[in-house]
């Protein structure tokens, strides 16, 4: 199988950028005879080598960490995240906190802490959302603080929440959808064998513009190639 060398991020212009993430799709098209690339339970224990991770749903008490975690994580996560800025408050950590479990309680959405497993540090946060209870499908995000960023921990925290999401809340397709200039979000969607489709234009809104977005999907036959009734729960 042939698979695409990652671009540095800093050698890439506006246009590169859009080159890369379009190549994705024609390296997929190139190789459409061959196994596609499974995220499995070894994969992701072998990503996470550094540590081990877990996801949870936030409780109460998880607030002065994510507070922390904001904070620290203003200029990486924030380019991306408007929310995430360094005047973030622990009024607002709070408050989050609750609306998770008010999305939770409503199916309005599903948020998890991103944890080390054996400390239970905050490291980020993963989620399904958007969801589309006609069409059984709903959008994936995840952002992990800036001092645990390039370990590998979104991809696995994804795929821990994976069994949860199709299983669990029986949806059909996930999507993940990031800016075309957020490397980082687009290379945790490879790892995780989502699919790229396209270039959607102006699917995100982001400082009152819009802007370009790559799109993956995932179904739960990339994940597990076995019938559903053969693996689920």
């Amino acid at each position: 199988m042939h698979i695409a060398e990652p671009v540095p991020a800093l050698a890439l212009t506006a246009l590169a950028v859009y080159e890369y993430v379009d190549s994705l799709g024609r390296e997929a098209a190139h190789r459409a005879s061959d196994p596609p690339l499974q995220p499995t339970t070894a994969s992701a224990a072998a990503r996470a080598a550094r540590r081990a991770v877990a996801v949870r749903p936030f409780a109460p008490e998880d607030a002065s960490a994510f507070l922390e975690a904001v904070h620290e994580s203003a200029e990486s996560v924030g380019q991306w995240l408007p929310w995430c800025h360094a005047g973030y408050t622990l009024d607002e950590a709070t408050a989050w906190m609750q609306s998770c479990r008010t999305f939770w309680d409503a199916g309005h959405g599903y948020n998890f802490a991103v944890v080390d497993a054996a400390t239970d540090e905050l490291l980020g946060s993963v989620g399904v959302d958007r969801i589309d209870q006609e069409h059984l499908n709903a959008n994936v995000g995840y952002w992990v603080k800036a001092s645990c960023a390039g370990q590998g921990i979104a991809a696995v925290a994804v795929e821990l929440m994976l069994p949860f999401a199709f299983f669990e809340l029986k949806l059909h397709r996930l999507e993940i959808v990031a800016l075309c200039e957020n490397l980082a979000s687009i290379r945790v969607a490879e790892k995780l064998g989502a699919r790229f489709e396209c270039i959607a234009r102006h699917r995100i809104t982001l400082w009152d513009r819009p802007r370009d977005a790559a799109v993956f999907s995932l179904l739960p036959n990339d994940i597990w190639p076995e019938p559903l009734e053969e693996v689920g729960p």
